[in-house]
């Protein structure tokens, strides 16, 4: 006999999170009773199915993973330090937000239980990969000053803009949620490993997909409904035109939550996607007190006013090449040209000009065919 809880965590194994034929069959019967049917065998729909034909088209995927060792994997990810939070939690996340149509059946989580008694102001700062200066410049001087005055920050983990949120929440002490768009074995990217473990000491890492699932172009864009949903405001400090951002934003257009967006520069593609939510109705965003009044927050933030007051980084002063270039590279390990060119999305014969530029600026260093850095 099965449990409510065990039958989330099945059921969370057996469907993807946005199957909605799932959704109905366990929210008409409930978890377990619709496991019991799932397993039984049966050919025909349960009592009170509305749409039999399609739950029937349905069920060969689900009863194909049958064979999956649910019992050995909730042993083994909860021995891992991993927990799956279902609606039936005290703390899922999820409670009060209406707007999120079609909740996953659970969360895996692996992080401090103390950050859900932060969650009373939480902003998602998202935006473009290939982050500009600019951009990555705006997203830790809004960061700092919103975490100053205790709001919970949540973003993607990826490169560019996310990694600018959760980066700067860490260093001043703030709590930041990292949305996963695989299982959280599987972090995405790799090369942020080292930041996914300084996010748990405060933090979270969160996922709707099971361990073993590998991030997907659709995973990640789905994920994106998660993060909307989680945040009462969602930021895009820059993006281009086909930013996974704006879907970011869009959902929370439809969630009726708030949504702000940094302007940039009208002559450069990567603010395109930002200009646009402004005319499309998002609201101007330039300081941390922008971000504080759409929260509700009465408390004037004592964050510097403009970006040159901001703390020095290590990408300051750097052309824009460069600083790409840099922040592609590891925390500790040696990395190749290739592996550099992939990651900052720019040509090799560039990579190789910027590492010469920054090897003369003492911050790499050359071991062999590899690159390191000097800090």
């Amino acid at each position: 006999m099965i449990d409510q809880l065990r039958a989330y965590f099945a059921w969370a194994h057996l469907s993807e999170p946005a199957d909605e034929v799932a959704k109905d069959l366990v929210r008409n019967l409930g978890a377990v009773e619709a496991w019991e049917w799932l397993v039984s065998g049966s050919q025909s729909a349960p009592h009170g199915v509305e749409d039999a034909a399609k739950l029937l088209s349905r069920v060969q995927p689900w009863r194909a993973r049958l064979d999956i060792p649910f019992a050995k994997l909730w042993d083994r990810w909860t021995r891992e330090g991993h927990r799956f939070i279902t609606p039936i939690d005290p703390e899922w996340p999820f409670a009060n937000s209406r707007a999120l149509e079609n909740p996953p059946f659970g969360i895996w989580f692996v992080g401090s239980e103390q950050i859900w008694d932060h969650m009373q102001q939480t902003c998602a700062l998202v935006g473009s990969r290939a982050a500009s200066r600019y951009g990555l410049q705006a997203t830790a001087y809004l960061t700092s000053g919103i975490v100053e005055q205790g709001v919970t920050t949540i973003s993607g983990g990826a490169f560019g803009i996310d990694v600018a949120c959760h980066q700067t929440t860490v260093a001043e002490g703030g709590r930041t949620i990292s949305v996963q768009a695989g299982g959280l074995d599987r972090l995405y990217p790799e090369t942020n490993r080292e930041l996914f473990e300084k996010i748990t000491v405060s933090g979270a890492l969160i996922s709707q997909i099971a361990p073993g699932g590998r991030p997907t172009r659709w995973r990640f864009l789905d994920r994106n409904r998660l993060i909307a949903a989680l945040a009462d405001a969602t930021i895009v400090t820059e993006a281009a035109v086909r930013s996974g951002a704006l879907n970011t934003a869009r959902h929370a257009f439809e969630m009726g939550h708030e949504v702000g967006a940094v302007p940039g520069p009208i002559n450069l593609p990567y603010s395109v996607g930002s200009n646009n939510l402004l005319r499309d109705g998002a609201q101007c965003i330039t300081t941390p007190e922008d971000i504080l009044e759409l929260l509700g927050n009465q408390i004037t933030a004592s964050a510097p006013k403009g970006f040159h007051s901001t703390k020095q980084t290590l990408l300051d002063d750097l052309p824009e090449r460069e600083s790409r270039v840099l922040d592609a590279f590891p925390k500790k390990k040696g990395t190749t040209l290739e592996n550099l060119s992939r990651i900052s999305a720019i040509s090799p014969s560039e990579v190789q000009a910027a590492l010469g530029m920054l090897e003369m600026a003492g911050k790499i260093a050359r071991q062999g065919q590899l690159w390191m850095r000097k800090w």
